[in-house]
């Protein structure tokens, strides 16, 4: 993993229910397992390699070999993304995109 010295761009994911969906109860289990400390140490693991979430997990491994040892050196490497202002200058970034770039 090499990234540059201005950070890599970390990438936040997360899970929801959809409105009106007809299984709420078995959605809310399954977030509750995916935030369980049993599946965040297994999701940490490859392939996934996804950084835990649940604070009861430690960084170790692979990922905290190569990304970050924890949740402040994270915030020291990486850059996350400005949803408000991607937000507010979208279609202006699209309109460009298509008049610069040529597919």
């Amino acid at each position: 993993f090499v990234a540059p010295k201005e950070g890599a761009i970390a990438f936040k994911t997360s899970i929801h229910i959809v409105k009106n969906s007809p299984n709420k109860a078995l959605a809310a289990q399954l977030i509750d397992v995916a935030l369980s400390p049993e599946v965040q140490a297994k999701l940490m693991q490859a392939p996934y390699l996804v950084v835990p979430t649940n604070a009861k997990v430690k960084m170790e491994g692979e990922i905290a070999r190569v990304l970050a040892k924890d949740t402040a050196d994270m915030k020291k490497k990486f850059v996350f993304q400005d949803w408000k202002k991607i937000n507010e200058n979208r279609s202006a970034w699209i309109d460009r995109f298509n008049k610069e770039i040529k597919v």
